[in-house]
């Protein structure tokens, strides 16, 4: 849940700093140092907007890999004359957080 709620927040912060990138060009135009002084500090936010998002997704992918996951399989070298189903935990970990 925690992830589409970041995304969702990613996403609005992305449209503002770009409208904040295109509304003083509209405004006022290209010859004031103020507006490029918006520009520019609206493509830093923009930069640190997908600095984020990056780490978010790379958060939840670790989140995952921590996640237990059971693979069963049949078990017919451990004991002779014998098939087991065995049951082997390929994640990190069973316990819930």
């Amino acid at each position: 849940m925690q992830g589409p709620i970041v995304r969702a927040i990613s996403i609005v912060a992305l449209v503002i700093s770009i409208g904040a990138i295109a509304v003083p060009f509209w405004l006022f135009g290209y010859g004031k140092i103020e507006v490029w002084n918006t520009v520019a500090a609206s493509l830093a936010v923009v930069t640190t907007i997908i600095s984020a998002w990056t780490m978010q997704t790379l958060f939840e992918r670790q989140e995952k890999a921590q996640q237990p996951y059971p693979y069963p399989t049949l078990d017919a070298y451990s004991r002779t004359s014998l098939v087991q189903l065995r049951l082997t935990n390929m994640g990190a970990s069973t316990h819930p957080r």
